[in-house]
């Protein structure tokens, strides 16, 4: 398997909560609750914006100029419907494809980070922990949606293997 293909499995997991939270109650995403984050719609835009940092790390862009677009972005989609949420994944996941199919993802490249230092590693190193973010933070969701009374959804790896 290779980073473009563990970031199918992402996308696809991502999709499957989309699927179904939109069977879920109107209301959902910012009802409040007592857990890592407060409401389903902070870990989605956790999430979305985890993923678009990283794409822009991995394109070598400036520190700042990511920092920029993180607020930006948190903003667009902050609190929204479930119908922004799942076009603004479906758009940063286009770019992500985009940049798997224009770059060697075993190339290693250099992040300067201000707080961390700096990091040296391939970019296909940084595709699986996109992805591991993904799969930890989707986890939070499965167990806020059982603290309210509603089942999860199971995204695990191997029922993506199913397919």
């Amino acid at each position: 398997m290779n980073a473009s293909q563990l970031y199918d499995y992402h996308v696809w997991a991502n999709n499957k909560v989309f699927a179904h939270l939109s069977d879920q109650e109107e209301g959902l995403l910012t009802r409040q609750v007592t857990s890592v984050f407060s409401s389903i719609a902070e870990v989605l835009t956790h999430i979305y914006i985890a993923d678009i940092t990283w794409l822009n790390a991995m394109q070598e862009k400036d520190f700042n100029d990511i920092v920029a677009l993180r607020t930006e972005k948190s903003k667009q989609v902050a609190g929204a419907s479930l119908a922004i949420y799942q076009e603004a994944y479906r758009e940063v996941a286009q770019s992500f494809r985009q940049f798997f199919a224009a770059n060697d993802l075993s190339r290693t490249i250099e992040i300067e980070h201000p707080r961390f230092g700096k990091l040296v590693c391939p970019v296909e190193d940084l595709v699986f922990h996109v992805v591991n973010h993904g799969t930890y933070h989707r986890g939070n969701i499965t167990a806020m949606l059982r603290q309210l009374g509603l089942a999860g959804v199971p995204t695990d790896y191997v029922f993506f293997k199913y397919l």
